[in-house]
């Protein structure tokens, strides 16, 4: 999307800033800003820019003959998992959703912060 932006307006200077704090953008003075899901402040003028997108459990096949492949989202509590940590601390779940049914996983047990 971006390489896409800059060569339909090749006069405009892109500087991309990455948090996962819900900054207030107007008091930071950005233009613009991106947020996943639906987490924008009620008085935020906002605009989808994409489908929904789907995101996927992946594990090497040395890992997995290692510690097994899990069978369902509860089985992920026993592997290592990569998760999101907020500035606050509090982990990003994983949600997981299969037939409307909707999922969420912490697995607390053994993590990496990123």
């Amino acid at each position: 999307m971006i390489s896409q932006f800059l060569k339909s307006y090749p006069d405009i200077k892109l500087d991309v800033s990455v948090d996962d704090a819900l900054t207030d953008i107007v008091a930071e003075r950005y233009d613009a800003g991106i947020r996943r899901g639906e987490r924008v402040a009620r008085n935020m003028i906002w605009v989808r820019i994409s489908d929904p997108m789907q995101i996927v459990v992946v594990a090497s096949p040395t890992y997995l003959a290692e510690r097994g492949t899990p069978k369902t989202p509860q089985d992920l509590d026993r592997h290592n998992c990569i998760r999101i940590r907020f500035p606050s601390g509090v982990f990003l779940p994983w949600r997981f959703g299969r037939k409307r049914r909707k999922e969420l996983v912490r697995a607390e047990s053994l993590c990496i912060t990123v």
